[in-house]
């Protein structure tokens, strides 16, 4: 822990002080918040747990076991959230607009395995063609109670069949299926 300096002058903590509680925040409980004008930042080698603040820019995770908390959080996807290594998203939520339908809103690339738990994945009308997560060939993705919302096709499923699991997911306003005709098949327990 390090040591906070006595200004009194002010009668607020100076920028040294809210730096030294951040840092110490980050150092005890590995959690670091963003906000929507701040990119995610993996700090340590492995394990980072992090926290997006409401508005949050899309992500890349880059370092092995991540997790990325949501608390609540929207994420709008103008860009793409990339996850090349092992990482855990919870509660987050991706949210398009109508001028980014288009846009995938998360790729999980060959070398990560992603769970992602109660999130929800959101486009703005139900005739937005684009896939809303696409998972490469090689990667595994687990999706426990997510909702996708108004997209066409949720998920591209470019790995092995059964490396690709939703359970208990909700799919409403796009096709009813869960897989882009163009991927393999995903497997799908106690989702409606």
């Amino acid at each position: 822990m390090s040591e906070e300096i006595v200004d009194v002058s002010l009668g607020t903590l100076s920028e040294v002080n809210l730096n030294t509680r951040h840092n110490d925040a980050v150092s005890l409980f590995g959690l670091d918040v963003t906000n929507k004008n701040n990119a995610l930042v993996e700090v340590k080698k492995s394990n980072n747990s992090l926290r997006v603040a409401a508005e949050s820019r899309p992500f890349k995770v880059e370092k092995e076991h991540t997790t990325i908390s949501g608390s609540p959080s929207t994420i709008e996807t103008s860009k793409t959230s990339f996850i090349t290594k092992d990482a855990m998203i919870n509660g987050v939520e991706f949210t398009s607009s109508v001028e980014n339908d288009s846009v995938t809103q998360v790729h999980v690339n060959a070398t990560a395995t992603a769970m992602f738990v109660g999130c929800t994945f959101r486009r703005s009308s139900s005739g937005a063609g684009t896939t809303m997560v696409i998972v490469d060939s090689g990667a595994f993705a687990i999706f426990i109670g997510c909702k996708f919302l108004q997209g066409t096709y949720p998920v591209l499923n470019n790995a092995s069949v059964g490396y690709c699991t939703l359970i208990g997911c909700y799919n409403v306003g796009g096709t009813g299926n869960y897989n882009d005709p163009d991927g393999n098949a995903v497997t799908t327990l106690g989702s409606l």
